[in-house]
């Protein structure tokens, strides 16, 4: 799924710009997590929403690099680079966690629920940023 989204949605973000790209990729990650909460649960549907999330992942992958890139500056790109995924990397253990404790006190739909709502609260703090940073520009 990366292999056939990734580039053509990179294209899409040199073209279109990367912070719609981005928006439009977390906004269906969100819808992904809403379908996971409240779908049934039988193995087609599964199938078809993780390839769904996937391809949701993969259109943001470049636009998110990319966007790191258009902001730092030139003399610590490389830092920032390398604190986005320092930062991934840590934070992923901590999300897994918790949305397996919630998963296991609240259930399946509470842990997709409370994904989506967090998304939802990322590509809003991310909007704010990118336009705070314009103005600065």
């Amino acid at each position: 799924m990366k292999v056939l989204v990734s580039g053509p949605a990179g294209a899409l973000s040199d073209r279109f710009g990367r912070l719609r790209i981005v928006s439009i990729g977390w906004t269906a990650r969100v819808m992904m997590l809403i379908a996971f909460a409240w779908l049934p649960d039988s193995g087609m549907t599964v199938w078809v929403l993780f390839l769904g999330y996937a391809a949701a992942l993969a259109f943001t992958e470049g636009a998110e690099r990319a966007l790191l890139g258009d902001f730092a500056p030139v003399e610590q790109q490389g830092t920032v680079f390398g604190l986005y995924h320092l930062l991934s990397g840590i934070m992923v253990l901590p999300g897994a966690v918790l949305f397996g404790v919630v998963w296991q006190w609240l259930g399946m739909r509470s842990a997709f629920a409370m994904a989506a709502i967090l998304t939802i609260i990322a590509v809003m703090t991310l909007r704010a940023l990118a336009a705070g940073n314009s103005r600065k520009k």
